[in-house]
């Protein structure tokens, strides 16, 4: 059982408080900042993103192929297609899109691309 009384009538000592919060404040947004920069280096020793990758599409699916994989994502799955100035984002869920640059698009796939992205019966924000 604590004594009420002698916890109340023990000094406090202001100059550890402070050393001890001061430390924990500078601390604290270091080790965050370590941890992130750790996760993000795992992440990015991922095999799959130093492959080159190819994106087919047709009418029923949308499909990456890599060195080591092949994905298909069928259109039914898709959340939605926005166009932007220099890509399509093509949202797989609400908060998780494929980037698709314009610039990668050769002769008449951009417009190819368009009409198979107006004839998909999904949520769309295209360019006119």
């Amino acid at each position: 059982m604590v004594n009420v009384t002698n916890f109340f009538s023990n000094e406090v000592n202001l100059e550890d408080i402070f050393t001890s919060s001061f430390v924990f404040i500078l601390l604290y947004p270091l080790i965050i900042i370590y941890s992130v920069y750790r996760h993000t280096k795992r992440i990015f020793k991922n095999p799959r993103l130093n492959e080159n990758l190819f994106i087919h599409f047709n009418e029923n699916y949308m499909e990456e192929i890599g060195d080591s994989f092949n994905i298909k994502f069928f259109w039914k799955d898709f959340e939605k297609i926005t166009e932007k100035k220099d890509w399509f984002l093509i949202y797989l869920e609400k908060n998780s899109a494929k980037i698709l640059q314009k610039s990668d698009l050769k002769d008449n796939q951009y417009n190819e691309l368009r009409q198979l992205f107006n004839s998909i019966d999904i949520k769309k924000s295209l360019k006119s």
